[in-house]
């Protein structure tokens, strides 16, 4: 009896010889058709292969354009911004250089043409060699690649250093360059330039791409360049306000400077009559005094006035000012004209006291005129007053506290085509030669400027009125502590050297800081002054000096002092300059600056107290 493992051997061959007998035929019979389907499979996967690749690169591109739109987008809001050129021009290449799709060695420059319209100057820049900044900081153009690309008005590519390569630093690595001019109209205002891996290969997308910065860049300097030129009109205007006003003014000044004057020379005249009188000299001599003061606060409010300065707010009491301004009125207006006046208000504005200043001067130098043939009152009344939600008398006014002003004349008055002129730039109902039409117009400005609100009514014959509304703070100031102390200065035994130009300056301080126990040098020059500092700096404890000189101004004197005795301490006068204020002076080191004109009492103890500081330091 056969076993039962060959039995089943057998029919394991025989089921295999069956079953390929059966794919055998199968084969023969489908295979046509599933050789065509194979070939239909394998190019349906070729084309989803093909799509995924064009589907990539479609979300590459609006990957790309998506980051160039978001750069574009905040280089514009930066520009809203109060940012300088410069900064904007560090923050873009820093951008640039952030996209991983553009090719570039981490370095990058931006120039700017300023000054001579055919010369790059190197405004920013990054990852740049220490010898390169000053090889490149002014191109001209049509030198280099910059200069080639500032002049052609075309995008300039080098895949290395090639010969039209000029400017270069040593150990300078390979590299190659997109050099973009920035245009406007056609004309180059600066370049982009940026490195690239040496024999790297020109891309249109990334010229297209940087060629949309250069676009927006132009945009923006062009918008900068307009703010700043709109600023600098607009401080011309105001200037050219003050100076008519300044102009209908000066007669009266002329007269009331001349009138005090008159009175110092007379009680000078007395006192020597008078010598051996010395109860009546001691009252000669406080009536000089007074009529000092009296032209040291006219000179003040003149200047206060005339100042060319940029705006600069800060809180004070505009009934202050305003009572200056009076005093000022009084001096220069005639008799025919009352002046009549009402200051109530106690409030605090958040402004800028000359230019606050300058809108009282023009409307009441307006409402001077209006009455110069007549004669009449004018008014000024200053309240504080509240504007609710309910309040209809007053359009365009937000609700809130304000300080209201109110200059008025009974003067001749203007019809309703005149009213609706009146704040136009040059319009005037003066005669030709008597005004330019720029101050009520640059009244409105600086009133809007202080997110103001200027009101007027008039009708022929009966005389115009002005309403000005300023913005009041919450709270009130301290009032402010008086100029002079009654304590006498303390005097010293420290070594002062001084500085002025004015002869009777530096007698009258010699003589005063002497009596004071201190030790006194004097010089009329600043140039004088720094040889003999040179030759002696253990000498001197302190230096006063002028600020305006001839040669060497006060500064450059103080700096260089400084720099040879960096503890010698410096107290800065000035009589008038728009060199330095007391900011900037205290900033570079001064110790202390004082405005002239100054009392001895004063600069006395302003010397004992900087000296003590330095004692201590």
């Amino acid at each position: 009896m056969p076993r039962r493992s060959d039995d089943e051997k057998k029919w394991a061959m025989m089921r295999e010889k069956i079953i390929g007998l059966g794919e055998t035929s199968i084969r023969k019979s489908y295979y046509p058709e599933l050789r065509q389907k194979i070939i239909e499979l394998e190019k349906t996967n070729r084309e989803l292969e093909l799509e995924i690749i064009e589907r990539q690169r479609g979300e590459e591109e609006i990957k790309r354009n998506y980051e160039i739109q978001t750069i574009i987008n905040s280089l514009l809001k930066l520009s809203l911004q109060d940012i300088s050129l410069d900064e904007l021009f560090s923050i873009t290449i820093d951008k640039i250089l952030s996209l991983r799709w553009l090719s570039h060695q981490e370095k990058a420059f931006i120039f700017l043409v300023e000054d001579d319209p055919e010369v790059l100057v190197l405004k920013a820049g990054t990852g740049l060699p220490e010898q390169l900044p000053s090889h490149c900081a002014a191109v001209p153009f049509g030198k280099c690649l910059c200069g080639l690309a500032a002049s052609t008005g075309e995008i300039q590519f080098a895949d290395h250093a090639d010969e039209r390569h000029t400017l270069r630093s040593e150990n300078m690595p390979p590299h190659g360059h997109y050099a973009v001019p920035i245009l406007l109209d056609n004309r180059t205002i600066g370049l982009i330039c940026i490195f690239l891996p040496a024999w790297h290969k020109r891309d249109a997308r990334e010229e297209e791409f940087l060629a949309s910065i250069a676009h927006t860049l132009a945009g923006i300097i062009q918008r900068k360049v307009m703010e700043k030129d709109k600023a600098r009109l607009e401080e011309e205007l105001r200037q050219a306000s003050k100076m008519e006003a300044i102009g209908t003014l000066a007669g009266g000044i002329a007269h009331d400077f001349n009138n005090i004057l008159t009175s110092i020379f007379g009680f000078t005249e007395l006192t020597r009559m008078d010598k051996d009188d010395p109860e009546k000299v001691v009252k000669n001599i406080d009536e000089i005094y007074r009529g000092a003061l009296r032209a040291k606060d006219l000179v003040k409010q003149i200047l206060t006035f005339s100042r060319r300065s940029e705006q600069q707010k800060r809180a004070f009491q505009p009934a202050l000012l305003t009572k200056e301004c009076l005093k000022l009125l009084r001096a220069t207006i005639p008799a025919t004209i009352e002046i009549r006046q009402d200051i109530r208000s106690t409030g605090t504005a958040m402004a800028d006291p000359t230019q606050i200043h300058q809108i009282i001067m023009n409307l009441c130098t307006n409402a001077y005129h209006a009455m110069r043939h007549t004669g009449g009152i004018l008014t000024l009344t200053l309240h504080d007053m509240e504007i609710s939600k309910e309040d209809s008398d007053f359009p365009g006014l937000a609700p809130g506290p304000f300080i209201r002003l109110e200059v008025s004349d009974t003067g001749i008055g203007m019809g309703k085509e005149t009213l609706s002129k009146i704040f136009e730039p040059y319009f005037t109902t003066k005669e030709i030669g008597e005004g330019t039409g720029l101050g009520l117009a640059v009244v409105h400005g600086i009133i809007q400027g202080h997110n103001g609100h200027i009101t007027v009514s008039s009708e022929p014959g009966t005389g115009t009125t002005f309403h000005v509304f300023l913005p009041r703070m919450d709270g009130n100031m301290a009032k402010p502590t008086s100029f002079l102390e009654d304590s006498p200065a303390q005097g010293g035994q420290e070594h002062i050297l001084i500085v002025d130009d004015e002869a009777n300056i530096v007698k009258i301080a010699k003589e005063i800081f002497e009596d004071s126990s201190y030790q006194v040098t004097t010089h009329r020059t600043g140039t004088e002054a720094l040889e003999d500092f040179q030759q002696h700096p253990e000498k001197y404890d302190l230096l006063i000096t002028d600020m305006a000189m001839p040669g060497m101004n006060g500064v450059d004197l103080a700096r260089q002092v400084m720099e040879i005795k960096p503890s010698m301490p410096v107290i800065l006068c000035s009589g008038h300059s728009d060199m330095v204020n007391r900011e900037q002076a205290l900033a570079m080191g001064i110790r202390a600056y004082v405005a002239k004109p100054y009392f001895m009492s004063e600069i006395l103890r302003t010397i004992r107290k900087v000296l003590n500081r330095s004692n201590y330091e």
